[in-house]
């Protein structure tokens, strides 16, 4: 990873863009911040998620119960969609009339 101050940065900015690895930015010889590149807009929403911590947590949190109960079978996981998807309001807030209603 190369390293750059804020004020070489600032200088070469357009430099430091076309790099394709990271660069970690040092304000008074501390890092600051990272200057990631991005190739397109799924590494984008990766690198985002990857960050944030309550995204994080709900995965975790995914996790554990996967490992209790074993999760869903791949076919039970789209039945259960299927199902939900028939029963949920549309837009306006109503079933839709093309929905079948669940008892």
């Amino acid at each position: 990873m190369k390293t750059a101050s804020v004020s070489a940065l600032r200088a070469r900015l357009s430099d430091y863009l076309k790099l394709t690895e990271p660069v970690l930015v040092t304000q008074q010889g501390r890092p600051k911040a990272v200057l990631w590149p991005v190739e397109n807009e799924g590494d984008m929403e990766r690198l985002l998620l990857a960050n944030n911590a309550e995204f994080m947590k709900l995965l975790d949190e995914a996790d554990r119960r996967i490992s209790k109960t074993g999760g869903l079978s791949h076919d039970e996981f789209w039945a259960q969609v299927k199902q939900e998807s028939e029963t949920a309001p549309g837009p306006t807030g109503k079933r839709s009339k093309n929905r079948r209603r669940s008892s």
